[in-house]
């Protein structure tokens, strides 16, 4: 069974390492399920962060986007505001490398959560 210092741990080790992101997909992903089994929706949310901020920095930017859409829905859910700012810069980062005009929504929608 994993603890919640077990899956802090490997969520920083997949923040910290870049040099390997296939590497760093495959451990997100891993605590992705376990966040699932757990029905841990706050650790779910971040790993879909996670994976997606990984999907975007190995060019994978439609994927990317599925997966920080995830988090926002879960964010949202939970009414977490300082987590939606994030989800939402996020998504607006991911749709500028799209060159994709959606963005603009996600950047409006920051400002007015300010």
């Amino acid at each position: 069974m994993t603890t919640k210092e077990d899956k802090s741990d490997s969520k920083g080790l997949i923040i910290r390492d870049k040099s390997n992101l296939d590497e760093d997909l495959s451990l997100a992903k891993s605590s992705l399920k376990k966040s699932e089994e757990l029905n841990d929706l706050n650790s779910m949310a971040i790993d879909y962060n996670n994976i997606g901020q990984i999907l975007k920095e190995k060019g994978d930017l439609d994927e990317a986007l599925d997966y920080a859409k995830l988090a926002l829905t879960i964010d949202e859910e939970s009414k977490d505001m300082f987590q939606v700012a994030l989800d939402y810069f996020n998504l607006a980062s991911i749709c500028n490398l799209k060159q994709n005009k959606e963005e603009l929504v996600y950047l409006k929608k920051i400002r007015v959560i300010r």
